[in-house]
């Protein structure tokens, strides 16, 4: 199906938001698309401003249709701001070194912060003491999940859910020693002993390889597309070019990027669009911002084995349970001091498995996975640079 009308009118209403940029209105559009598309894309504050002033018509009725979702996500947002603030001071007065991410940066970067959603609050904490943090978290009202191998532990409150992160990624070789070096580059933020921001050009590097772990993994949003558009827009002139490129090219990263970058154009600057662009605005639109199981599947087939659907299928499997070294090393990093640990942590990470079969069954289960949806899921990495 073609989107290009409905998907047009919602970045018209969400530049209209950050920028001011005047409405342009389609003469026809189906207003049960764009109502979908901005509750599956979670852009709900970012697109009611923009209908504020529309009294009637169809603008109008798309205002009153996702006013309720509005007022609740506004809430949300209210209480994440005080939340997280309150978990920063914590951290902080516990001399615990720490940087706030991913939405809670970017928002800031909004023309008001209550413009743009999140769904968790993610803090990257150095030396990373989960008996510490957890203890931390328990006097801040929140229920621990658990230790997790992978590289956050998450904490819960009501409608809260925080990711402490001992890592920003699971992977390992270029993008590890990437990591490493980030807190040389960091700042302390204003006032502060121990909460730091990322250098302008690591907070893009992080968002990329995120964004690229999110494609793989069968999902790509139209908010990470905005916020990666935007926060160009607001950093022009300023970012270290040559530090960007080397980094991406090291990660083998920079036909993804620029794939994204073009798509990023297409929707919100005045490059024209392309097939490459339609086929992956066609891919947002059908799946929402965090994908599906079916497209999570297809993405991790196809970027294990692009030559075959069984192939991708066995690999997916096998390196679901059974990663190679260095990811190991990146799950557990025990193992960079004590490699001899290592048949312990198999055992600890198939116990994981087991102990959350429920959640793990039906994600490896490729059954239902046709030649035609691994053929299409080819043609969208291609598109999105990948392949």
């Amino acid at each position: 199906m073609e989107y290009s009308d409905e998907i047009g009118l919602l970045c018209s209403l969400l530049l209209n938001t950050l920028t001011g940029r005047e409405v342009s209105v389609p003469g026809s559009f189906d207003a049960n698309i764009i109502k979908r598309l901005v509750l599956s894309q979670g852009i709900t504050l970012t697109v009611y401003p923009a209908l504020k002033e529309y009294t009637s018509g169809p603008l109008a009725e798309l205002k009153g249709d996702i006013s309720d979702r509005y007022y609740a996500d506004l809430v949300q947002t209210i209480r994440q701001q005080s939340e997280g603030e309150a978990l920063l001071d914590a951290l902080e007065n516990a001399h615990i070194d720490h940087i706030a991410l991913k939405g809670w940066v970017m928002k800031k970067l909004y023309p008001h912060p209550t413009y743009r959603n999140m769904a968790d609050i993610d803090i990257l904490v150095r030396d990373y003491d989960y008996e510490q943090i957890s203890s931390i978290m328990v006097q801040q009202g929140y229920t621990p999940e658990g230790e997790s191998s992978w590289m956050h532990d998450n904490f819960t409150k009501d409608t809260m859910n925080i990711e402490m992160h001992k890592r920003l990624t699971d992977d390992s070789g270029v993008i590890q020693a990437w990591e490493s070096r980030m807190w040389e580059h960091a700042r302390l933020a204003d006032g502060k002993k121990h909460e730091y921001l990322m250098s302008d050009e690591d907070y893009f590097i992080f968002h990329m390889i995120h964004m690229h772990k999110d494609f793989v993994n069968g999902s790509l949003g139209i908010r990470r597309l905005l916020d990666m558009w935007y926060y160009l827009q607001v950093k022009k002139g300023s970012l270290d070019s040559k530090y960007l490129n080397a980094a991406f090219r090291e990660m083998k990263l920079k036909s993804f990027v620029r794939k994204m970058l073009e798509l990023s154009r297409s929707l919100f600057g005045s490059r024209p669009l392309d097939d490459d662009s339609r086929i992956l605005i066609g891919y947002i639109a059908e799946n929402g911002i965090y994908g599906t199981e079916r497209t999570y599947k297809l993405g991790r087939m196809v970027s294990r084995s692009a030559s075959s659907k069984l192939f991708g299928k066995i690999r997916s499997f096998t390196d679901a349970v059974f990663l190679p070294w260095d990811r190991m090393k990146a799950h557990f990093p025990v193992l960079r001091k004590y490699p001899f640990l290592l048949p312990v942590m198999w055992v600890k990470r198939i116990s994981g498995f087991l102990r959350h079969a429920d959640k793990y069954v039906s994600k490896l289960n490729y059954t239902n996975i046709s030649e035609s949806d691994f053929q299409r899921m080819k043609t969208i990495f291609k598109a999105g640079g990948i392949m």
